[in-house]
């Protein structure tokens, strides 16, 4: 999966002018373990990640139906225990379920990535953070906090739509901001808002440079 994701953005690059920039050196300042939380824009968020963070094993929190019939990103997510939430199930079962997620990252040394706003973006701005999985997998985890910042999806509306939609785009990710890991809900409450204004604050330029890939 480490392999297959650069090659995914060689070849947009190569038949479709499409570039990929992730700011390395905002990675300078993370922990060695830690959890990310990111807008959500498009499937290809997944593979964007994998490309940014190839030196880490990442595990990504999504729901079930992704891990089924969509080239690339269902076999990624099948490949090593990511945490599939059931689309349909009670929200204690999701709660379980994120709780197990929490050990095994925090026992395999692993990077857990969560989309807070559940669900992808129609208009590429930030949507609503919602609290309840970041807080179970917090609780599980204890895991400083990444907020990361993700543009260039916006334009996907489903798979028929890469090639035409990513013609001389730019995807690009960056990281904005490392948190403590959050003692109380005051303090989780804190990072969500905190980390969803310095996301949409990073949309709003990157939006200014237009499909300039920098």
């Amino acid at each position: 999966m480490k392999v297959l994701a650069p090659r995914v953005f060689a070849i947009l690059n190569c038949y479709r002018h499409f570039s990929f920039f992730g700011y390395s050196d905002s990675k300078k300042m993370l922990p060695e373990q830690f959890m990310i939380i990111s807008n959500h824009q498009s499937l290809f968020d997944i593979p964007a990640f994998m490309n940014f963070f190839r030196e880490k094993e990442l595990r990504f929190v999504a729901k079930d139906n992704l891990s089924r019939h969509i080239p690339l990103v269902s076999e990624m997510l099948r490949a090593h225990r990511h945490c599939m939430i059931p689309r349909k199930g009670s929200p204690m079962v999701a709660m379980k379920i994120m709780e197990s997620f929490g050990k095994q990252v925090l026992e395999n040394n692993q990077i857990p990535v969560l989309f807070p706003e559940g669900t992808r973006s129609r208009d590429g701005n930030v949507g609503k953070f919602y609290s309840a999985g970041f807080r179970k997998l917090n609780e599980a985890a204890g895991l400083p906090v990444v907020a990361c910042a993700v543009d260039g999806g916006s334009k996907i509306r489903d798979l028929d739509h890469i090639m035409r939609s990513l013609k001389n785009g730019c995807y690009r990710v960056k990281v904005l901001k490392v948190f403590d890991a959050p003692k109380t809900k005051e303090d989780e409450s804190f990072v969500l808002e905190e980390s969803r204004r310095l996301i949409q604050n990073q949309l709003d330029d990157w939006r200014k440079l237009g499909s300039s890939c920098r």
